[in-house]
């Protein structure tokens, strides 16, 4: 089993779900309370991975992580923006990284306790504490 490593940088999972602010907002606090870098990962599906798409998500990514920036100038923040599936590719970059950080999904009634997909593939898949970040986390830093 792998070890994650404790040096490591915080790994959040980010995408253009309103999800992203609240990972970002937690992983770029705990980025800040343990001295580590940042590492911002977005995944494109290879059906996603026109001329463009890069170009259209660095801004949206962008802009969850500029607050961030301001408030913690201390964190190194890097952004990666992938292509392929989701669940295996942030599964492989957080092999590197002290703990992988996604959002979760607001959903209302039952559907509270579901987790999507790649959230549950990274829970089997994961050598290293998963965070999920619940709907509306305001910080702690």
């Amino acid at each position: 089993m792998d070890v994650p490593p404790a040096e490591g940088p915080v790994l959040v999972g980010v995408s253009r779900s309103p999800a992203t602010v609240w990972a970002v907002r937690w992983a770029a606090d705990e980025a800040a309370l343990n001295g580590a870098r940042l590492v911002a990962v977005e995944v494109r599906r290879p059906h996603q991975a026109r001329a463009g798409a890069y170009e259209e998500s660095r801004p949206e990514v962008a802009e969850a992580l500029a607050d961030w920036r301001e408030k913690y100038p201390q964190v190194e923040a890097e952004l990666r923006i992938l292509t392929g599936y989701p669940a295996h590719l942030l599964a492989e970059q957080a092999r590197r990284a002290r703990c992988p950080v996604v959002g979760s999904h607001e959903r209302s009634g039952w559907r509270d306790a579901l987790l999507d997909s790649t959230t549950r593939s990274l829970v089997h898949h994961t050598h290293s504490p998963l965070v999920v970040v619940p709907p509306q986390y305001t910080g702690g830093a």
